[in-house]
């Protein structure tokens, strides 16, 4: 018995994926476009909210979905390679980045203590192991 697909509320298909890719390395190496996943998902949700009949995605839609795109990419790179064409290229990474603000928040939490300590001593035993690799 085969499983059972998983329903979405989008119309992304692997090709849709491989084109969002296209038009994105395109445009940042011909319009200045920063090379970002942002961006990148930009451009996937102009694509598919221009194609789609029946959905309309957001940039909170495909976060929550962002393992059904590398999912519908890695097909796609497949369909490629049996045609005859090896795609080497990932999508654009994610990236969190973590404010001042937000690191004093989480050293307010319970556990940081614990953590504080344990990789205090971390930094320590790194830096002796340093220490000693520059001594020989």
């Amino acid at each position: 018995m085969a499983p059972e697909e998983i329903p979405t509320a989008d119309d992304l298909d692997p090709n849709m994926v491989m084109d969002a890719l296209q038009l994105f390395i395109h445009r940042v190496k011909n319009d200045g476009l920063h090379d970002s996943r942002g961006n990148f998902d930009t451009i996937l949700i102009a694509l598919h909210n221009e194609r789609s009949t029946k959905y309309q995605i957001d940039a909170k839609y495909l976060d929550d979905k962002s393992t059904r795109i590398s999912q519908l990419f890695s097909r796609s790179k497949s369909q490629y390679e049996d045609a005859g064409y090896e795609v080497a290229l990932r999508l654009p990474r994610k990236s969190r980045t973590l404010t001042p603000a937000q690191l004093e928040d989480k050293k307010k939490q319970a556990q940081w203590a614990a953590f504080a300590e344990a990789n205090e001593k971390a930094l320590k035993e790194k830096k002796a192991r340093a220490a000693e690799k520059n001594r020989q």
